[in-house]
């Protein structure tokens, strides 16, 4: 768990950028702003700095929700394979109901992170969320895009049965006792990969 921690700082770090342009342009930002659009507004408005902003708040965020999800999803993993058989809806099941368990604390953060693509970049923290309360009339502001969690919550846990059976195979087919780094990471990229195109409508909504 303290390694997902770890992993999910440096990673949250390193594409914070990409999560900023991201959201710039499914907010709208200043209207319908391409991508580079968005690049060359965010530069305007702050320089690389601009870029950045908020990658504190990111970077924490990232580390307890990845804490949260891993803590409860072997939890509920080691629950659930007690009385179901079939590994692969354990996996399901445990990665999406895992999910759950860091959204009171999370959310806020993601409202933040939206939010903060398409504010002015003199505003701070505080403000933005501010910003996020008084939008929707009080603290259900830090909790917009909710409910789309009831379909959202199934991200992680296709995300861990495409991880798991694609684990499975290799370890199989190449009696191997654990994957290599690169496989993991290959493996992992193409399970995010494929729960994201599936859900992503949802996300976009959200």
């Amino acid at each position: 768990r303290r390694r997902a921690s770890v992993a999910a700082l440096l990673s949250a770090a390193a594409i914070y950028p990409v999560e900023l342009v991201k959201n710039r342009v499914a907010t709208g930002g200043l209207g319908n702003e391409s991508v580079a659009d968005a690049v060359v507004a965010l530069y305007r408005a702050g320089g690389i700095r601009r870029f950045f902003k908020g990658v504190g708040i990111s970077v924490a965020g990232n580390g307890v929700e990845k804490f949260i999800y891993f803590f409860a999803y072997s939890a509920l993993r080691r629950r659930l394979s007690a009385f179901l058989a079939n590994p692969q809806l354990v996996d399901l099941l445990a990665g999406s109901l895992a999910e759950w368990c860091h959204l009171p604390l999370t959310m806020p953060v993601d409202v933040f992170l939206v939010r903060s693509g398409a504010a002015p970049a003199h505003e701070s923290v505080i403000q933005v969320l501010r910003g996020a309360v008084a939008a929707r009339g009080g603290i259900q502001g830090l909790y917009s895009g909710i409910s789309a969690y009831p379909i959202l919550c199934w991200k992680p846990g296709i995300q861990q049965l495409v991880f798991e059976s694609l684990k499975s195979r290799q370890l199989i087919s190449g009696r191997l006792d654990v994957l290599s780094s690169y496989q993991a990471f290959a493996f992992g990229a193409v399970a995010r990969s494929v729960a994201t195109v599936v859900l992503y409508p949802y996300i976009a909504a959200k």
